[in-house]
């Protein structure tokens, strides 16, 4: 396999090597380990969000009280039992596939809607967006790699506000500041959409509070087969939602259809997202538990290429697990 490299915000990146994949972080540069990485998913902490056992129906749970009422994992889904939807092609990224389905969750304190994160991005230029992101260790969020570095920022984002949890105005845990980030050298120099992914690294006395309430997702490399129709749920800050509670990408929606195609590096899925949805986690339901498999970074604008109309994630492999390690262990 090739390494994939990565970058980090506050330091100039090292050269790329031909045939190699690189990370870039904006402090001190990561140097991934070279070893074979294993298929074990990334731990989660003892008795955290994503160890309860998922409904093996394909089906979500039935009689469950409505969102708001309960913990909401009622929307949960498992299995690979096919969605029927009346469907509409639309052009724009980040997008709801035919009618819009998706649900706002009310109860963001509960598992395991606590650990997806509202993001609030200020660009180097003054520019501010919405994005999302999940925690994946004590002290670091995964996300979108053009939430922590695009042009549209200037380059790197200058500082980014996490809210784990939030819910318009309703703020359960408390905010989190960041200025260090990581994204790839694939995404930084080239704009490769299959490496758009990146890390948040937060400040381990302030961040492990926060997650030792929340928890964070386990993340797991799996086959094509294993993946091929598979039913996955998104839960991300759009910015679309929220005006009502007084601020735009301030509400946590979800929503879970099937996974259409599988390509080496990436997952296309039948899923409702807008623009701010950008970092959601994208995961399945397991007998081992919760396992985030993709980070959802595009709309339909990227599957016309496969005349499919889906919305998609760059894809978990080995060397992107590798990635993830690295940047978990990153103080």
């Amino acid at each position: 396999m090739h390494p994939i490299v990565t970058h980090s915000s506050d330091e100039e990146p090292l050269p790329s090597q031909p045939l190699s994949l690189g990370s870039v972080s904006n402090d001190t540069p990561t140097e991934l380990a070279q070893e074979e990485p294993d298929l074990t998913p990334l731990d989660a902490t003892p008795g955290a969000p994503g160890a309860a056992p998922p409904s093996t129906s394909g089906t979500a749970a039935p009689g469950a009280a409505p969102p708001g009422t309960s913990s909401g994992r009622e929307l949960l889904v498992t299995g690979r039992e096919p969605f029927r939807r009346k469907r509409r092609a639309l052009g724009a990224l980040e997008t709801p596939i035919g009618a819009d389905e998706r649900e706002r969750i009310f109860s963001t304190a509960a598992d395991p809607w606590r650990m997806i994160c509202s993001l609030t991005i200020t660009g180097t230029n003054g520019a501010t967006f919405v994005g999302t992101g999940w925690f994946a260790g004590p002290h670091t969020l995964i996300t979108a790699g053009h939430c922590v570095y695009d042009a549209a920022l200037g380059g790197w984002a200058r500082e980014i506000t996490v809210r784990p949890g939030r819910d318009g105005a309703n703020e359960p845990f408390t905010a989190l500041r960041c200025k260090r980030f990581s994204t790839t050298d694939r995404w930084r120099t080239l704009r490769d959409p299959d490496f758009d992914y990146g890390a948040l690294h937060l400040d381990k006395a302030t961040a492990e509070p926060i997650s030792t309430q929340t928890g964070w997702f386990s993340t797991a490399v799996m086959t094509d087969a294993a993946l091929a129709n598979q039913r996955v749920n998104v839960s991300g800050y759009p910015l679309d939602k929220g005006a009502a509670s007084g601020a735009q990408g301030s509400e946590q929606w979800f929503h879970a259809k099937q996974i259409i195609t599988v390509l080496p590096l990436r997952v296309y899925y039948d899923v409702d997202t807008a623009a701010g949805q950008s970092g959601s986690p994208v995961w399945l339901e397991t007998p081992a538990g919760r396992r985030v498999i993709g980070i959802h970074a595009y709309g339909v604008g990227g599957s016309t290429h496969l005349g499919i109309v889906a919305n998609s994630a760059p894809r978990i492999t080995k060397e992107v697990l590798a990635v993830l390690r690295t940047w978990i262990s990153k103080v």
